[in-house]
């Protein structure tokens, strides 16, 4: 997805869009050219009608979606509700001084002028009592409850972040996968494991060199590689049955992909808020513009 539309989403709540329509009801109304206007009314209109739909969408999936827990969950699109967790040995995310968290976005302002944005992509958990879900946070639209500002200079950074054990909500594509659906790569197991063993030469000399010559021979070189084929096919077997791994991730016919550390209620009124504004918003832009071209 472009940058463009995702940086749309992420600020679609934040008073971006209205600062927007706000900017271009200005520019219409001291255009002095009948065509800018319209085509500036026109663009109001155009882009508070992607807005409420973006908007309106967002405010069903919350309040039609049920919600299920991850040991139940139905395979598909799902609503979950639990707490911020690290995957198994992961250190916590830090950006500037955040307190330890599983995902951050940041923006870098230089004199009032943004010239830096990017985000974490780490996978985390989300565990609610029943069992845990793997979240794959990218493409999500991440409602963030928690800000930190910082400022140095006449630098500004503005960071969201979720926190380690704080309130996650989530709602997207709920997959389970098990042991047998892995795609194990063998051949490729076997060179890497190879090119191991290559790195620690006295290892395989002391493994591999039969005749003691200091040398691995075509005859010795052709063992190791059976050695290392009987380990991998020893490792893809324990791999294969390793307990299921609940995921969450982007839906891929485009539904909507959300986290947020807010309250699901509270998600859903805001949504259905700027609903109703973008709504105005179009109605207003659609028929000022109507009314224009009537005129001219």
């Amino acid at each position: 997805m472009p940058i463009v539309l995702l940086d749309f989403r992420h600020n679609l709540s934040n008073g971006v869009a209205a600062a927007g329509y706000a900017a271009l009801a200005v520019f219409a109304f001291e255009a002095r050219q009948p065509e800018l206007k319209i085509g500036a009314l026109g663009l109001v209109a155009v882009v508070s009608l992607v807005a409420w739909l973006l908007a309106f969408r967002r405010y069903h999936a919350i309040v039609d979606t049920p919600t299920a827990r991850i040991s139940s969950a139905p395979q598909g699109y799902v609503e979950l509700i639990g707490r911020c967790g690290l995957l198994p040995g992961a250190a916590p995310l830090g950006f500037a001084n955040c307190p330890p968290c599983v995902w951050y976005r940041y923006r870098v302002f230089r004199d009032g002028k943004q010239i830096d944005s990017g985000q974490s992509h780490d996978t985390f958990l989300l565990l609610d009592g029943s069992d845990e879900c793997v979240i794959d946070p990218d493409l999500a639209e991440v409602v963030a409850s928690s800000r930190r500002t910082t400022r140095r200079d006449n630098y500004t950074t503005h960071t969201d972040y979720l926190r380690v054990d704080a309130p996650l909500y989530a709602i997207g594509e709920f997959r389970t996968l098990t042991g047998t659906e892995l795609t194990l790569d063998r051949r490729g197991a076997v060179r890497e494991l190879l090119g191991e063993w290559k790195q620690d030469s006295n290892r395989l000399l002391e493994r591999f060199d039969i005749n003691g010559d200091g040398e691995i021979s075509l005859t010795e070189w052709q063992a190791a590689r059976q050695a290392a084929a009987r380990e991998v096919a020893e490792r893809h077997a324990e791999l294969r049955l390793s307990p299921d791994t609940h995921l969450l991730r982007a839906p891929g016919d485009g539904r909507p992909f959300i986290l947020s550390g807010s309250d699901p209620e509270k998600l859903a009124v805001r949504y259905r808020l700027w609903a109703w504004f973008h709504a105005a918003a179009f109605i207003a832009g659609f028929a000022a513009a109507s009314t224009m071209l009537t005129r001219f």
